[in-house]
């Protein structure tokens, strides 16, 4: 294997062999709580990974460490079929929808509704959104999931890595999803005690990095991160929770 990048200081490093990214300790590659070794495609999220460990250290659960969020993909959902993710991801969701504080604005000011609706949904689109987070999670490879799900954990909501995606995929220009990010964080730190307008946004940014890689249709195919959601399986599921 050869170096491709050193954290300073550390024995932390990237190799690459057969194309792939592998975190290593000194000659040792490192492995996921669950013992799988810790290799990406990307050399972007390579990056991120001593980048995480720089800021992080190598704590094996924490929801604001992209290196966990990989643990989760490389432990859990790659040797989950797609019903068991998604029953993982949305069930209590599904059952409770109450517990998205974002699908129901709690004040009666007429400008605060507006920016929440502006942000969140409208009170008619919640209607539907839990049909609609559930086709988009349908939608997602087995990455993209795991980058959801930590979302959806840090911030009681599986319509906020929703929303952020929405804002991904629509942007016309960098500058109208930064503006965008922007707003969600903004909204998320005004309403959510106990979320700073900072780490909310490099939280937002790293699902932005994590979930990006797979929104090339080519990169979906990945052997490893990518599989796309067997949909006649996972709507079955959906159908079934919401009764």
């Amino acid at each position: 294997m050869s170096t491709v990048r050193k954290l300073e200081g550390t024995n932390f490093q990237i190799k690459l062999e057969d194309n792939r990214y592998v975190l290593c300790d000194g000659e040792n590659t490192m492995t996921s709580p669950g013992g799988t070794p810790i290799t990406t495609g990307y050399p972007e999220l390579a990056d991120a990974f001593l980048d995480d460990i720089a800021k992080n250290g190598t704590t094996l659960e924490n929801n604001d460490s992209i290196l966990c969020w990989h643990h989760t993909l490389l432990d859990k959902f790659i040797s989950m079929n797609m019903r068991q993710i998604l029953l993982t991801i949305i069930g209590s969701l599904m059952n409770s929808p109450e517990r998205d504080w974002t699908f129901k604005c709690p004040y009666n000011d007429e400008a605060v509704v507006a920016e929440w609706e502006e942000t969140f949904g409208t009170k008619d689109e919640m209607e539907d959104r839990l049909q609609i987070v559930a086709d988009w999670l349908n939608s997602c490879t087995r990455m993209q999931l795991a980058g959801a799900y930590a979302v959806s954990k840090l911030f009681d909501s599986f319509n906020i890595p929703y929303i952020t995606a929405f804002a991904m995929d629509h942007a016309e220009t960098p500058e109208e999803l930064e503006d965008s990010l922007n707003r969600i964080a903004g909204m998320i730190v005004k309403y959510r005690p106990g979320n700073d307008m900072d780490g909310t946004l490099r939280r937002l940014n790293m699902f932005r990095l994590y979930y990006g890689f797979h929104m090339d249709d080519i990169k979906r195919t990945d052997p490893i991160e990518g599989d796309g959601a067997d949909e006649e399986t996972a709507q079955g599921l959906i159908d079934e929770l919401l009764g």
